[in-house]
């Protein structure tokens, strides 16, 4: 039964579980397209890869997970499918119980315009709902409910390594603030961010800051991806900030940090507050997640969590100062990392996108623009 009643008429609800993974790319890296993920999934169509992922899924009211590259039609899909995976993934992700993917990340516009739409006619031919998408100068956004407790849902992108105009949701300080009074009548609010710097252990202090905002405006989770990397996880107020789930189902098989992601669990029950669990996985070589030990990946996630709070006793200029640090010696380590397969598989690659690497490598990078 949905609700009881007792004697003093208050109401004991139901509670609702949601999962959440890291990022999900169905295409392959430029130095993987033989054995990448997208070609694996023409081979087997994910087959060897459901009932493992379905496990990790036990227990779910709904699963919602990050979609980090387009899907192309197999008759226009690109020779070495980089950065792109066919529209038959969508029936694979449906098969894995996903409902919900957020599209607003700096992949998902790989092959502009009409990689976008032809994204989201596959999602929306298998019934999967998408978020992240630009409406009306803002995002969208889905409420879903459940045993009466309704639960509203959105998504930004920051890393905007395309052009975009009306296509996904770009992050906005103000907009997001409007979007959380837009949901208000809802009895929680999730916020999903693809923001912060790649392979650094730990958010920067604006994004810190920001979340906090967001937080103190209304939202109840927050829900990060892009770094690759695992991010701790902070208590704030009412709320909780998980900023970086690092990456779920991706070939980023060249250094152990790359392959290490957690799978919250957040339990949702109406005039209560969130609470949740956290399974860890590794992506093994074919790009696809296993569970791990829970004594493992709380020793790991303890490392980083002990340094974050360290540094957040620091005055601001120090945290900033000491998070630059880690930020330059991480992407110079995972670099050297990627220089291994880059290297063994160098005259593999298309002329075009080797043009395109290269000029990403030699270019600063991009700083977040919060504001």
């Amino acid at each position: 039964m949905d609700l009881i009643g007792t004697q003093n008429n208050s109401k004991l609800y139901k509670s609702i579980t949601l999962t959440f993974t890291g990022d999900f790319f169905p295409g392959n890296l430029p130095y993987r397209f033989e054995n990448g993920i997208a070609e694996q999934f023409n081979r087997n169509k994910g087959r060897p890869w459901l009932i493992k992922i379905k496990k990790i899924f036990n227990g779910s009211d709904l699963v919602i997970t990050n979609l980090e590259s387009p899907l192309l039609n197999p008759k226009n899909y690109p020779e070495k499918k980089l950065f792109a995976g066919s529209t038959q993934f969508a029936c694979f992700l449906k098969d894995l119980g996903i409902e919900i993917v957020s599209i607003a990340n700096n992949h998902i516009l790989e092959y502009g315009f009409n990689g976008f739409n032809s994204t989201i006619a596959a999602l929306d031919q298998y019934e999967i709902k998408s978020i992240g998408k630009y409406e009306e100068g803002s995002a969208n956004y889905i409420t879903y409910k459940k045993h009466d407790t309704t639960i509203s849902i959105a998504s930004f992108n920051n890393i905007r390594d395309f052009d975009n105009s009306t296509y996904i949701a770009d992050f906005s300080e103000n907009i997001i603030l409007n979007m959380i009074s837009k949901m208000h009548a809802s009895d929680f609010i999730i916020l999903i961010f693809h923001w912060g710097d790649e392979y650094v252990q730990i958010p920067s202090y604006e994004q810190i800051k920001l979340a906090q905002k967001f937080i103190d405006a209304g939202s109840n989770i927050i829900i990060g991806h892009h770094p690759h990397v695992i991010q701790p996880i902070m208590h704030y107020n009412n709320g909780i900030i998980f900023f970086s789930l690092g990456n779920f189902f991706f070939d980023m098989n060249y250094s152990k940090n790359t392959r290490i992601g957690i799978v919250p669990k957040i339990t949702l029950k109406k005039g209560e507050h969130p609470t949740y669990t956290v399974e860890g996985i590794y992506t093994e070589a074919d790009g696809s997640p296993k569970l791990i030990e829970k004594g493992k990946i709380a020793k790991y996630m303890k490392r980083y969590n002990q340094l974050f709070y360290k540094y957040l006793s620091l005055p601001e200029s120090e945290y900033k100062r000491k998070y630059n640090i880690m930020h330059r010696k991480n992407r110079t380590i995972q670099r050297i990392f990627m220089k291994k397969p880059f290297i063994k598989n160098f005259y593999r690659i298309p002329f075009k996108e080797y043009k395109r690497i290269v000029y990403k490598s030699i270019s600063l990078q991009q700083k977040n623009k919060y504001i």
